[in-house]
């Protein structure tokens, strides 16, 4: 019942310093549709960098809106360009359960240590052919004033395709768009 003062490393540690180990944070910040601002909340990856600093300057951007290269261990549910405006959004969250659970499933596989970072490049790819598929739509050609557009003017938001492929794309990882780290190479 007490406000939450930061994440440690034992787990979470509210205000008046009492510390509650955990396995699993979710961290539900309500509807943002294209501002990804920080919300008291730093979210830290390798060497430090901290997610809304860098999304607030560079863009918002995840591999499937749910990975994000430098931050492994880190997973979204209806992240960057995974909203919807013709289909069910429940549809959508179940492919990236289905993507998370094939992420943990490979994980498994790896020595206890490691973690699986999505590849920086594999991460730009998908993303530039997201936004080269939104150039020519209402939602993001500047025709209107649409409440999609980021401060730099790109649609962060949409999915621009068919629910059906997101489903079939997302039914697995492909370990090649993931490096192994190990805690030595996370820091």
């Amino acid at each position: 019942t007490n406000g939450i003062e930061r994440l440690v490393a034992e787990g979470l540690q509210d205000e008046t310093g009492a510390v509650y180990p955990l396995d699993v944070l979710i961290y539900a910040t309500g509807f943002y549709v294209s501002d990804f601002k920080k919300r008291n909340m730093e979210i830290r990856g390798i060497g430090g960098q901290e997610l809304f600093t860098q999304w607030s300057t560079e863009g918002a951007e995840a591999h499937y809106g749910t990975t994000v290269a430098g931050y492994p261990g880190l997973f979204y549910i209806l992240g960057p360009n995974t909203g919807l405006g013709h289909n069910s959004m429940i549809h959508m969250m179940e492919s990236q359960f289905n993507y998370i659970l094939s992420y943990l499933a490979a994980l498994q596989k790896k020595p206890e240590d490691a973690l699986l970072d999505v590849r920086a490049k594999a991460q730009q790819k998908y993303n530039a052919a997201i936004q080269q598929q939104l150039a020519g739509m209402v939602w993001s050609d500047g025709s209107c004033n649409s409440w999609y557009l980021d401060a730099q003017g790109r649609n962060r938001s949409m999915w621009p395709g068919h629910t059906n492929i997101y489903r079939r794309r997302t039914k697995r990882i492909k370990l090649s768009d993931y490096t192994v780290l190990t805690p030595r190479r996370c820091s």
